[in-house]
């Protein structure tokens, strides 16, 4: 929530209101968890639970028998501004997991205004390890402005990005990614 703070909670015994009820609960960012988690079960690491932070950078923890490990196993190095990370994650199963993230750039502060946003993709079982980001052709691949809440959107292997595009007032775009051709195109 707004707060930072995240909270298991027991299907069973709900509560009522604050959180009396909580099975667990413990700070997971510095400043408001806008958007929701993301969860994997992986082969080399089993459960796993993905959260990003207003300000603050992705971070990974292990959830095991209905509980989290506090500590988590792995922070990534890139902050996010407003909202927060917006995490989607594509697998085979229990490998070859792919966490990806539409992320605000922090330089541009942290007005709830569409930032311009990047694209990253991190290995699910440590996401200290970023495969690739739209930055690094920013001439081809900066989705423009962030569309808030919108998560990447992965089919048939391609990433499928919301947009407020590049022009100053809100157009709209829809990007999408995919594998280069190892071939020249004909």
């Amino acid at each position: 929530g707004k707060d930072g703070i995240a909270y298991v909670i027991n299907r069973d015994n709900l509560g009522h209101l604050g959180d009396e009820h909580a099975v667990q609960r413990f700070k997971v960012a510095k400043g408001e968890v806008n958007v929701g988690a993301v969860y994997w079960k992986s082969a080399a690491r089993g459960g796993l639970v993905y959260l990003w932070g207003q300000d603050d950078a992705l971070h990974q923890y292990t959830f095991t028998d209905g509980r989290f490990n506090p500590e988590p196993v792995a922070i990534g190095a890139a902050t996010s501004a407003y909202p927060g990370g917006i995490l989607s994650l594509s697998a085979n199963g229990e490998k070859d997991g792919i966490l990806w993230a539409n992320a605000a750039l922090t330089e541009h502060g942290n007005s709830h205004i569409n930032a311009p946003g990047v694209l990253r993709a991190y290995d699910a079982n440590d996401v200290t390890h970023e495969l690739w980001n739209s930055n690094q052709d920013a001439d081809r691949d900066t989705p423009g402005r962030i569309s808030k809440n919108a998560p990447p959107t992965v089919v048939n292997g391609k990433v499928y990005l919301a947009s407020f595009g590049t022009l100053p007032v809100a157009t709209g775009a829809l990007y999408v990614y995919g594998l280069k051709p190892t071939a020249p195109a004909p």
